[in-house]
């Protein structure tokens, strides 16, 4: 495992698609293909059996989940007026997805892009938003290109192809 894998990816691939902002000093084109709302959400059955918080303070006493996207502020987590606060969460991953089916599974409080994004293995209403009018961001969608591949007919495809997916959600 890398303690760097958003950079590895960009060193190791010609396209990659990507939540956040690439690493200015890498030099890649980047397009963005849509803007994500990062919020809190929990399943159903942890709000009954552990309490829906009703402020930040209350995070403290919950198992959070935090999504390691592009960057180490997985112990800061953003307010909507665009300041943040410090968190201890008991797991960090870079995979949504496996933060989506864990806070389904009942086991905490997940830092996740909104579902805008179709996960197959969640199933409608199995997560339930916490402090959405405190808590999240807004983060890019994108696709970046390496310099040396940007202009080549692939690259193109690739990025038409998440322009078209893009505009379905």
């Amino acid at each position: 495992m890398s303690s760097a894998p958003f950079a590895d990816a960009f060193r190791e691939a010609d396209v990659v698609a990507h939540f956040g902002r690439p690493p200015p000093d890498l030099g890649w084109v980047t397009h963005e293909m849509l803007q994500l709302r990062e919020w809190l959400v929990a399943s159903p059955a942890y709000l009954k059996a552990r309490g829906r918080p009703a402020s930040i303070a209350d995070l403290a006493t919950h198992d959070l989940l935090s999504w390691s996207v592009g960057g180490p502020a997985v112990t800061r987590w953003p307010t909507l007026d665009g300041l943040e606060f410090r968190v201890e969460p008991v797991l960090v991953l870079p995979d949504v997805h496996a933060l989506r089916a864990l806070a389904v599974q009942g086991l905490g409080v997940a830092l996740v892009p909104e579902g805008e994004v179709p996960d197959p293995h969640i199933p409608d209403n199995a997560l339930e938003p916490v402090l959405p009018d405190v808590v999240g961001r807004v983060t890019p969608l994108s696709v970046s290109v390496s310099p040396s591949r940007a202009g080549n007919a692939r690259s193109r495809a690739v990025i038409e192809a998440a322009r078209v997916f893009a505009e379905r959600i």
